[in-house]
C-alpha cells in the first residue's frame, strides 16, 4: 500500500443489483488497520447497501472482497464476526423485550462447561464497557425502557471488546448529545492507536474533521472521490456528495417574530423538570438543547401531552389549553415529530399515505378522500424534499433511513398546523437534505407559524433557531438570541459552567 500500513480489507469492483435497480457499481475500497476511514453520501447513495455487503447480509452480484488478503467466497455475518470485523447498524438491533443484560450478551454468551450463562460476568463486562463510555446501565432494566440515544450506546457496548480489527459504525451517533459523541470518538481514537481500522458513516462532517485519514463519497451508488485528510474540506466534500454547490445551509428569518403563538408557565413534571417557562413567537423557531436527561427533550414531549405536565399552564393564541395527550396536541394545531422515526412512520403503507396523514381532513368531504388532490400533494411534497423513492406507491420500508425521515417532517409540511415540536429532526440525514429541510422549517415559520425543537446537534441550533434554550439538570440554565450567542457559551450552560456573557 503506498501508505505503508497493512491492507485489511478490501472491496474490488463490486456491484450489487435488486432486480433493475442498481444499488452499488464497481465499488473499490481499502480499509487499513490503524486508520480511519469515513464514508459519506446522501441518503440512498448506497453507504448501507455497501455496509450489508461487508456484513455478509448481502451477497454482490459481481466483485470479490478479501480480507487480510485473502479472498472471501462465500461471506456470511457469522464468518465476518469471526475474522474480527464487528458492525453497528443504523437501525437498531436491541431487542425491546429482553433486558439490558441480556441484549449485550446476546450472541456472545459466555458459558460454563455445561451450558449455563456465566450471568456474573455478563454484568461485570457490561459495567465495565460502560465506565468506560461514562455511563451506568441497570442489567435488569428492560431495554425498552431505554431512551434512543442509550440503545445505541448499549449496541456499541457490544462490540468494544479490543479483539476486533475492523469496527464499522453506520450513523452511531445521530441521537447523541455533544458530550456522547465526545467520548465515543474518544475511544475511536484509542482502539486507532492499537491498530483497528475503523469504517464510520456520518452525516455530521463536523465531528470527525480532527481524526479522519482518509473519506470515500458514494453518489448514486458510485464511488464519485476519495480523499486524503487534507483533500477532505467540508465544501469539497459537500459538492461530490450532492453533485452541486449546496448554497447556504441555514436561511435567516424574513422578518422578526411576531406576537406570542405558545407559551408554557411553570411547568413542572417530577424528575425531568420543573419551574419552565418559556415562549414560542410567530415566524420564530427555538431550539431547546442540553445533555442527555437533563431536561430539553422531556420539556419538548410534554409540550405535546408525551407525557404531560403534572403542573404549569400551556396557552395557544392566549388560550389556556389541557394536554393530557398527543391527540389533545393535535386538536389544539401542534404537529408532532418524535425522536425514533418507527414510532411515526408506517412503514408498511406507501409514501404517498405517510405524507398525507396528517391532513387527511384537508382532502376529505363527508369522510371520503379526495385521491387527485392527495396524491397531487404528495407528489408536490416528494419533489420539494427530494424524496428519493420509485414512486409515491412505493412502501416506506423501502426507502433509507433519512428519506423516511423525510416523510415524517413532510406530513406536518402538508398539514394545516400553527406550531410544530420535533425531536432531533435531522438526525441520520444527509447534508443535502438537512440544507432542504431547514429551508421549509423556515418557510413555514415566516409563514406566521412557529416551530420548536429539541435538538442534540448544537450545529443545528446555532445556525438554524432564532432563540436557543439551554437546560442543565432539569432547569433553564439560560437563554440565547441570535446576536448574544456562541458555541462556547452554550456549552458552558448545558454543562453547567458559570455564563460571564451571552445570555438574554
Amino acid at each position: 500500500m503506498a501508505s505503508g500500513r497493512v491492507a485489511l480489507l478490501e472491496l474490488r469492483d463490486v456491484t450489487k443489483s435488486f432486480g433493475a435497480t442498481m444499488a452499488l457499481r464497481d465499488i473499490s475500497l481499502t480499509l487499513e488497520e490503524g486508520r480511519f476511514h469515513a464514508l459519506l453520501g446522501e441518503n440512498g447513495a448506497g453507504k448501507s447497501t455497501l455496509i450489508k455487503i461487508l456484513a455478509g447480509i448481502h451477497r454482490p452480484t459481481r466483485g470479490e472482497m478479501r480480507f487480510e488478503g485473502d479472498r472471501i467466497e462465500a461471506p456470511t455475518p457469522a464468518l465476518l464476526r469471526s475474522l474480527g470485523l464487528h458492525i453497528v447498524h443504523q437501525d437498531s438491533s436491541i431487542l425491546p423485550g429482553l433486558t439490558v443484560a441480556q441484549n449485550f450478551a446476546l450472541g456472545q454468551e459466555p458459558t460454563v462447561p455445561l451450558g449455563f450463562i456465566r450471568r456474573r460476568s455478563v454484568r461485570d463486562e457490561l459495567a465495565a464497557r460502560a465506565k468506560r463510555f461514562d455511563v451506568r446501565f441497570d442489567p435488569e432494566t428492560p431495554a425498552e425502557r431505554l431512551k434512543i440515544g442509550d440503545r445505541k450506546i448499549l449496541e456499541i457496548l457490544k462490540v468494544l471488546d479490543e479483539k476486533q480489527k475492523l469496527l464499522v459504525l453506520d450513523e452511531p451517533t445521530a441521537s447523541f448529545t455533544t458530550e456522547e459523541t465526545r467520548r465515543l470518538l474518544a475511544i475511536l481514537n484509542e482502539l486507532k492507536a492499537h491498530g483497528t481500522a475503523i469504517l464510520y458513516v456520518t452525516h455530521r462532517l463536523e465531528e470527525i474533521e480532527r481524526m479522519v485519514d482518509r473519506v470515500t463519497v458514494l453518489r448514486d451508488g458510485a464511488k464519485v472521490g476519495e480523499l486524503n485528510r487534507a483533500e477532505a474540506l467540508p465544501e469539497r466534500v459537500v459538492s461530490l456528495m450532492v453533485g452541486r454547490e449546496l448554497g447556504q445551509m441555514y436561511p435567516h428569518p424574513a422578518t422578526p417574530p411576531g406576537e406570542t403563538l405558545m407559551s408554557a408557565t411553570a411547568m413542572r413534571r417530577a424528575g425531568a423538570f420543573e419551574d419552565v417557562t418559556l415562549s414560542v413567537r410567530r415566524g420564530e423557531i427555538i431550539a431547546l438543547v442540553g445533555l442527555a436527561g437533563h431536561g430539553s427533550f422531556e420539556v419538548a414531549s410534554s409540550l405535546v401531552g408525551l407525557p404531560p405536565p403534572d403542573a404549569g399552564e400551556i396557552r395557544m393564541d392566549g388560550k389556556s389549553i389541557r394536554l393530557r395527550s398527543l391527540r389533545d396536541a393535535l386538536a389544539s394545531g401542534i404537529g408532532f415529530l418524535a425522536e425514533d422515526r418507527a414510532d411515526t412512520i408506517l412503514r408498511v403503507r406507501t409514501v404517498r399515505e405517510n405524507l398525507v396523514l396528517g391532513a387527511l381532513e384537508m382532502w376529505s368531504r363527508m369522510g371520503f378522500v379526495d385521491a387527485r388532490r392527495e396524491a397531487d400533494e404528495a407528489n408536490r411534497l416528494i419533489k420539494a424534499l427530494s424524496v428519493r423513492c420509485r414512486s409515491s406507491t412505493a412502501l416506506a420500508e423501502s426507502l433509507s433511513g433519512g428519506n423516511q425521515q423525510k416523510l415524517a417532517l413532510g406530513r406536518w409540511l402538508a398539514a394545516d398546523r400553527q406550531l410544530l415540536v420535533l425531536l432531533d429532526p435531522t438526525a441520520g440525514i444527509d447534508v443535502g437534505a438537512r440544507a432542504e429541510i431547514y429551508k421549509h422549517l423556515r418557510h413555514f415559520a415566516d409563514s406566521g407559524r412557529g416551530v420548536l425543537i429539541a435538538t442534540s446537534d448544537l450545529a443545528e441550533a446555532l445556525g438554524l433557531t432564532d432563540t436557543i434554550i439551554a437546560f442543565y439538570r432539569g432547569r433553564q440554565a439560560a437563554t440565547f438570541t441570535r446576536a448574544s450567542r456562541s458555541e462556547e457559551d452554550v456549552l458552558a450552560a448545558i454543562t453547567g459552567q458559570r455564563i460571564e456573557r451571552g445570555t438574554a
